[in-house]
């Protein structure tokens, strides 16, 4: 087991990276931060029989480290799920990945402004300090609190103006930063834009909460087609069913929305989806072989 210890801020809770990840995401993310290198090292690649360099900042790692040996095997911690944060961290720019058909070497980006040894240093100095004299702290603290007292009823004008600069400042930052965390979010669903056609894309922009929530359904709409395809060895292109595909995400999505009564949503679109391109690959089927009995009859 790794000793020593790493620093983290309070100020991380309102960083515009840890505002868009949930609950499990920002877990595995200060995970990633435990386990990376706080000062160069060489890890050993047993099947290459090579060392491979790992920078400060950097850690060589797995999927299946991650699950088995960092979560336990926490039955909420999958494999999906860490797949889905490493990517959803690397496109906001907190990592970078390097994969081989071995082992992942990942970056954290900006490493030093989470670890920077200088002020761990300062914070280390201070400490001397505040120890070494405590009586001449104790002294001063006391004093402070005697004119305090004497001055409790006394309004300080200066005081009250810089309270409310710093509160003034403070709605400016929470609002810059919410707009931020807006564009960004509007930026991680454009990303899903070339995957999906244009009115399904609207419909999933509109219904869903973030990008987290709209990421998924385009995963469900992916594996519902692929199962189809697969069973009736038939290829869909999705492109063309934009119309279909959007009238079933829409009934779908407000059923899900509004009944309770749906413990799983995401199964329940599945399904749905599932259904729907079963409907459609049968159509396209029965239309291409009307075609070809008709192209036979008239050579006949």
């Amino acid at each position: 087991m790794q000793q020593g210890w790493i620093k983290l801020y309070r100020a991380i809770m309102e960083s515009s990276t840890f505002s868009r990840l949930n609950a499990k995401q920002k877990l595995i993310a200060i995970y990633l931060l435990l386990n990376a290198n706080h000062k160069d090292r060489y890890w050993y690649d047993m099947y290459s029989d090579t060392e491979v360099k790992v920078n400060r900042g950097q850690l060589v790692t797995s999927r299946n480290t991650i699950v088995n040996e960092w979560f336990g095997k926490d039955k909420e911690i999958t494999e999906q799920v860490v797949r889905t944060t490493l990517t959803k961290l690397e496109k906001l720019k907190f990592l970078t990945k390097q994969t081989t058909n071995r082992y992942t070497l990942l970056t954290i980006e900006n490493y030093d402004k989470y670890q920077s040894e200088v002020t761990t240093i300062n914070q280390l100095n201070n400490q001397v300090i505040t120890t070494t004299k405590p009586s001449y702290n104790q002294h001063l603290t006391t004093n402070n609190n005697v004119k305090n007292d004497k001055n409790e009823k006394v309004i300080n004008k200066d005081t009250i103006l810089e309270s409310e600069i710093e509160d003034s400042n403070t709605i400016l930052f929470n609002k810059s930063e919410k707009n931020r965390n807006i564009e960004q979010e509007k930026l991680l669903k454009e990303s899903l834009k070339d995957y999906i056609p244009p009115k399904t894309f609207n419909t999933l922009d509109v219904f869903s909460s973030d990008y987290e929530e709209m990421e998924c359904w385009v995963g469900i709409i992916f594996r519902a087609k692929k199962k189809v395809e697969d069973e009736r060895q038939d290829f869909l292109q999705i492109e063309y069913l934009d119309k279909e595909l959007n009238n079933v995400l829409l009934k779908s999505i407000r059923k899900i929305k509004k009944d309770p009564k749906i413990e799983n949503k995401e199964n329940y679109l599945f399904a749905s989806l599932y259904n729907e391109f079963e409907r459609l690959s049968i159509q396209v089927n029965s239309y291409e072989d009307r075609e070809k009995g008709e192209a036979i009859l008239q050579i006949s």
